[in-house]
């Protein structure tokens, strides 16, 4: 619950997501909507930041934007969208073309606002880009994993790696579901 001022303002929170709804994927991270809602009710000062690897099947079906896509939604939260080409099959490849973009997004928004007092990531595969701002401007992360990826026997060394170094530099740990956090 965000109903802290500090320093005569509202908490501000970048809210990373793995996905977010858009005019062609209503109820895609509609959780994540209504989460980043939720904290701008409570007090929060929210934008969202959301890197989103697209099939090219998808480009085609949708005539989907590729690049980012900026709107303020209803409840007052600015929604930053990129969308970029996902190669098949390189899903490593794919990851770390999608921390590269998250890594100068964040930095763009910082540049254009301010610095946020906590950076909220929703998935594994944003951890290198928010380590990495975490570090260099001292902003403490929340990392909350939805996916249950990792009880998987084998998974890439990348990812293990990933998800590895995000629990040990996070300042809070979170997982949706009592399984997947008993497993991390």
């Amino acid at each position: 619950m965000c109903n802290i001022v500090i320093m005569d303002r509202k908490p501000y929170v970048i809210f990373i997501p793995y996905s977010y709804p858009d005019s062609n994927h209503k109820m895609r991270g509609v959780f994540f909507k209504e989460q980043a809602a939720g904290l701008v009710k409570s007090g929060c000062d929210v934008d969202v930041v959301c890197v989103w690897a697209v099939s090219f099947r998808e480009i085609f079906k949708f005539t989907k934007f590729i690049g980012l896509s900026e709107r303020k939604d209803e409840s007052g939260v600015n929604v930053w969208i990129y969308f970029f080409p996902a190669l098949p099959q390189m899903n490593i490849f794919n990851l770390r073309i999608s921390n590269f973009i998250l890594k100068r997004l964040l930095k763009k928004k910082m540049q254009q606002r301010t610095l946020p007092d906590v950076l909220h990531m929703h998935v594994f595969s944003s951890g290198k880009a928010v380590r990495e701002i975490s570090k260099e401007y001292k902003i403490p992360y929340i990392y909350t994993e939805h996916f249950s990826i990792f009880s998987k026997t084998r998974i890439h060394s990348y990812i293990e790696h990933s998800v590895r170094d995000n629990l040990t530099y996070s300042a809070c740990n979170t997982a949706v579901g009592h399984n997947l956090a008993q497993f991390m």
